[in-house]
């Protein structure tokens, strides 16, 4: 249903939006509130969104992996410092493919649904929806570009892995 009416995800998107962004956007110029525009506002959002609550998860991943590092070269028994690193490898893929999902679903979105809307948009909607979708572009590249660093990230930490 989602994926056949666009305008069903909207309703997904007010739920489940962050509402600290949504107020970021209240001073937005008149023109980028119409209806059309705010619907591509709601799937950026969302996009800020997950990159905001991923970037805080692999933050919070390297810390671990700064705590765990020390001067030996053996594990305790508890092989605590080998659970750290496999719990992070795990979990940057996890990111990645929650990260890829979405970027799969954005560039299939931009290719086939936003022409639509595009073409279905009157003249007082064309000023919005072209700000929005520009900024749904930018964020859409700001993610393929932390899924990178997520991905090297984890490579960096099986790189540690294989030196022990």
């Amino acid at each position: 249903m989602l994926l056949t009416r666009p305008e069903a995800l909207w309703n997904v998107l007010v739920i489940n939006g962050s509402w600290r962004l949504a107020m970021r956007y209240r001073t937005e110029p008149a023109e980028y509130q119409t209806p059309l525009a705010q619907f591509i506002r709601g799937i950026c959002s969302t996009i800020i969104s997950q990159r905001a609550n991923t970037t805080y998860i692999l933050d919070e991943l390297k810390e671990r992996l700064k705590i765990s590092e020390n001067e030996s070269l053996f594990d305790d028994r508890q092989f605590n410092k080998s659970r750290t690193y496999h719990w992070i490898i795990a979990t940057c893929h996890d990111l990645c493919a929650s990260i890829q999902t979405n970027i799969k679903f954005l560039h299939d979105y931009q290719t086939h649904r936003l022409p639509e809307i595009q073409a279905k948009a009157n003249e007082h909607e064309r000023l919005g929806l072209d700000y929005w979708i520009k900024r749904l572009n930018e964020e859409t590249t700001e993610l393929d570009k932390f899924q990178m660093e997520v991905h090297a990230f984890r490579e960096q930490v099986r790189e540690l892995v294989s030196i022990f």
